[in-house]
């Protein structure tokens, strides 16, 4: 799919396209707060405006991929959620997680239709909106974490005895997953300031940040930004997906062996990095989460099932006898719906593989980057299903989408 040449827009052409661009800047400008209204705003700005296209321009937006069937591999995860339901051990409370995920999803995913039809000269006006947006993020979150939080408490009310930096880690991890598409469209709309300012607070969330996972996903965009280098660029991506494909096969027969070897060794002590990043916490709970896989491998335990499951070994390092958040994509997927789940993956990396080597290079780097920055979210906090997490997957993909406009010249995007 190719950007058509810059064409003389009509007015109402202009007022809607860039009432389209603002409703993009709005929820990530007032992350800054809390990232949790993505849920709302994406959704309703995909759906909005999807069904606005029909009625001002008499078509509806569809997405044009260089391979068919996206929609189609969408609506096959929404319907395995459903039919998760029917084997789930609460069948009630996995449909309606169900619903309301495949609700979400389907919905935040029309945005990505709308992204492709916006005209290239309409978005090249106001690009600039994303990198101030992610600059407000990231300077607002260092100062308050540097300051002692009076501007997340200010909002919050917390009391100072449970306030803890933390608290901001969902708004730094904003900023962050924003970085590769923030960074290009600074690079290229050639405002030096805007991208000496992101790299500047890029070290300081860096050297700032309470979660570890930020500081991972930085680390793994510095080097894949590396890797992506034209003599590097396959043998990168290959190797990337080559090991997530890898991952997601044999994860619960590696984690139960790293919980045996590493988890006492890295708790014992207490004011390391390891302890600060709760990595026994972690390598006990995929344990726990490894062992019930093994119980059902074929088909798991149903959407969302871990909140109804209960610990069955003792418990060294996290206190609860139930998981709340997996905290790791590979090994919910296995639990909720076991190698079922595990194929349908497996057929979304091959796909988007495929789709990112039929994009121009600068669009192909940017997604790449994009999708890795994610992933190290997805695999080490919170839940694949957080409203908020999918929300903005699809955000940041819309903004893979407009930003291969960004150049003069016709890009695939």
């Amino acid at each position: 799919m190719f950007d058509t040449p810059d064409t003389i827009l009509t007015r109402q052409q202009n007022i809607f396209w860039s009432a389209f661009i603002f409703m993009l800047f709005v929820p990530f400008a007032i992350s800054v707060f809390s990232p949790l209204p993505f849920a709302l705003f994406v959704p309703v700005t995909g759906v909005g405006f999807f069904i606005a296209h029909k009625l001002f321009f008499k078509s509806w937006p569809c997405l044009a991929t260089p391979f068919p069937g996206l929609a189609q591999l969408i609506a096959v995860l929404i319907a395995l959620m459903l039919v998760s339901s029917l084997w789930s051990v609460a069948p009630h409370a996995s449909f309606q997680r169900a619903l309301k995920v495949g609700s979400l999803i389907a919905a935040s995913f029309t945005l990505l239709g709308v992204a492709q039809h916006c005209p290239a000269e309409i978005w090249r006006k106001y690009n600039l909106l994303i990198p101030f947006a992610a600059f407000l993020v990231g300077g607002i979150t260092c100062f308050d974490i540097y300051t002692g939080m009076h501007i997340y408490n200010t909002f919050n009310h917390v009391p100072p005895d449970i306030l803890r930096p933390d608290f901001l880690n969902k708004n730094s991890s904003v900023f962050v997953m924003s970085l590769p598409v923030a960074l290009y469209l600074a690079w290229k709309s050639r405002s030096v300031l805007f991208f000496g300012m992101l790299i500047f607070l890029t070290l300081a969330m860096f050297l700032l940040t309470y979660s570890q996972a930020c500081q991972l996903s930085i680390l793994v965009i510095l080097l894949g930004g590396f890797g992506c280098l034209s003599f590097l660029e396959k043998l990168t991506m290959r190797t990337a997906f080559l090991g997530l494909s890898f991952l997601l096969m044999m994860l619960p027969w590696i984690a139960p062996t790293l919980f045996d070897l590493l988890a006492a060794k890295l708790g014992s002590d207490d004011k390391g990095l390891m302890a600060a990043a709760s990595v026994s916490l972690r390598l006990e709970n995929w344990d726990f989460l490894s062992r019930r896989i093994l119980e059902n491998p074929l088909n798991g335990f149903g959407i969302d099932s871990t909140r109804y499951m209960k610990f069955d070994t003792e418990q060294l390092y996290f206190h609860n006898d139930s998981i709340m958040h997996p905290h790791n994509m590979v090994l919910q997927v296995w639990i909720e719906f076991g190698v079922l789940g595990v194929a349908w993956t497996l057929a979304f990396f091959g796909y988007f593989y495929a789709l990112l080597s039929k994009l121009s290079p600068r669009s192909r780097r940017l997604s790449f980057l994009t999708f890795c920055a994610i992933m190290v979210f997805l695999l080490v906090s919170w839940s694949m299903w957080s409203s908020w997490l999918i929300a903005f997957s699809m955000y940041l993909a819309a903004l893979c989408v407009l930003a291969a406009k960004t150049s003069s010249a016709p890009s695939n995007s």
